[in-house]
């Protein structure tokens, strides 16, 4: 119980939480000022802002119990990961600015490219363990004719599902849509 308590296991899931509130508040927002709905896009905007900054502060003061808590891990991040955490850093800080510009169809893509960006680079700092200082990626893999029937399911279904989610973006994204 006490692995759940430890100052990187709470700033962890707040951080879960933040990188998931920020980008849907981003796009939300977009979608909101496309719809012309001011009202709702000042609040939206607001709340956002708010959450990218709390997030942001979050993820700043996290390598600090990180160091403590998972020596391992945060070697990974300040060395295989630091320039995904780099690159995250500069997306993030940027997104706010053009939300507070209400350049709000660039602040969606700053926000995926920073949440991105941190994911990818905690993959990054993490390898190649599954569970830093207990279990590799190899050691946690499945057999080998496991691994090749996932792929292939996961082939099968980016063919059948691909297609359709971008139909559905694009159909959610038109201007002839937004108005009826």
């Amino acid at each position: 119980m006490g692995s759940w308590l430890t100052p990187t296991s709470i700033l962890g899931g707040l951080i879960a939480v933040g990188t998931c509130a920020f980008p849907a508040g981003c796009f939300l927002t977009a979608d909101a000022a496309r719809g012309r709905h001011d009202s709702l896009t000042a609040g939206l905007r607001v709340r956002t802002l708010g959450v990218g900054i709390a997030t942001g502060l979050l993820v700043f003061a996290t390598p600090v119990p990180l160091k403590a808590d998972a020596p391992t891990f945060f070697d990974g991040l300040a060395s295989r990961g630091l320039v995904l955490m780099i690159g995250s850093a500069l997306a993030g800080a940027a997104t706010p600015v053009l939300l507070w510009r209400r350049r709000f169809a660039a602040a969606r893509i700053g926000a995926v490219l920073a949440v991105g960006a941190v994911v990818l680079g905690w993959g990054v700092g993490q390898y190649p363990w599954l569970l830093v200082d207990e279990v590799t990626i190899v050691d946690g893999a499945g057999a080998p004719a496991t691994l090749q029937a996932l792929l292939i399911a996961v082939g099968i279904a980016a063919v059948l599902v691909v297609p359709a989610l971008g139909y559905l973006y694009v159909l959610t994204q038109s201007e002839r849509w937004t108005h009826s």
